[in-house]
């Protein structure tokens, strides 16, 4: 116990994994993270605690009892600052923590930054599911029209079923997704809002084109003319009056939104931002 104490509780860790920075109580610990986490070797974890709904196995009784909270709706960890409930003790962890950040009391130690993107975030997991999938050549291959999805694959069939799973209680509209976003329309609500100007949007993804307003970089150029755009909309059609000069130009269109681009690697790029989460 005294042990145990001392290496998972104690706020002095001054032990450093010289991978990914995080910081520990003892070289032990150390060892265990670069092992496990880095360099995938660890002993195999007897999993003998079996769910009575699912019949999943877990490695002690206090997972698998978090895990049945996924069946029977019970939250019993409540935020005391917005009364948000969770199931789990980990993902009200991460909950609390974002509060922290929110109101800079987040030591730097405690996030996750990208040293490709300076993307931050809360758990050092997310923090390597996002190299390995957006920077990394991991990715889902339709088996119906060879798109290659950096997102959900789930999502992405529904453009070919044409399923709208989703529906607004409002207006009664159906959706494949982004149910949230699209109630956004109804209550008026910009929650993102430009630093610089003060403009505000409804998603985090138009803010982000909007930003190039101000920085001044233009990530879209025409391999025809050399003529650059901040965003793909624009890019997309400045390419239909290229596309009239040259018939025998390839073409590929995005089966969602209609989009059309010149080349494969475009378009696959484009898919990620219909599906990948935001």
């Amino acid at each position: 116990m005294r042990r145990h104490l001392r290496e998972v509780h104690s706020s002095n860790k001054k032990f450093v994994c010289d991978i990914c920075g995080k910081q520990f109580s003892s070289s032990d610990r150390v060892n265990q993270h670069r092992n496990k986490l880095h360099f995938g070797i660890g002993h195999p974890i007897e999993k003998k605690f079996e769910c009575n709904y699912c019949n999943l196995k877990f490695s002690s009784k206090f997972f698998v009892s978090e895990h049945i909270n996924t069946h029977t709706g019970y939250k019993p960890y409540k935020c005391q600052i917005c009364s948000k409930t969770y199931g789990n003790v980990k993902s009200f962890k991460t909950h609390m923590k974002r509060h922290k950040q929110e109101a800079g009391q987040l030591k730097p130690e405690e996030m996750h930054k990208c040293n490709i993107c300076n993307k931050v975030f809360l758990e050092n997991s997310r923090l390597m599911k996002h190299h390995a999938w957006v920077h990394g050549d991991k990715y889902h291959e339709c088996k119906i029209c060879g798109a290659k999805l950096k997102g959900s694959i789930q999502k992405h069939m529904l453009s070919h079923t044409g399923e709208k799973p989703f529906c607004c209680h409002i207006c009664g509209k159906s959706l494949k997704g982004n149910l949230q976003d699209h109630m956004l329309i109804h209550t008026g609500e910009r929650p993102f809002k430009c630093t610089v100007c003060g403009s505000s949007f409804k998603d985090k993804w138009y803010l982000g084109v909007h930003m190039r307003k101000h920085s001044g970089e233009k990530p879209y150029e025409c391999d025809v003319c050399g003529q650059t755009f901040a965003a793909r909309s624009s890019y997309t059609s400045h390419l239909k009056k290229h596309e009239d000069k040259d018939p025998t130009r390839k073409i590929f269109t995005c089966q969602i939104c209609k989009l059309r681009f010149e080349t494969e690697v475009d378009l696959t790029s484009h898919y990620t931002e219909h599906f990948v989460c935001k």
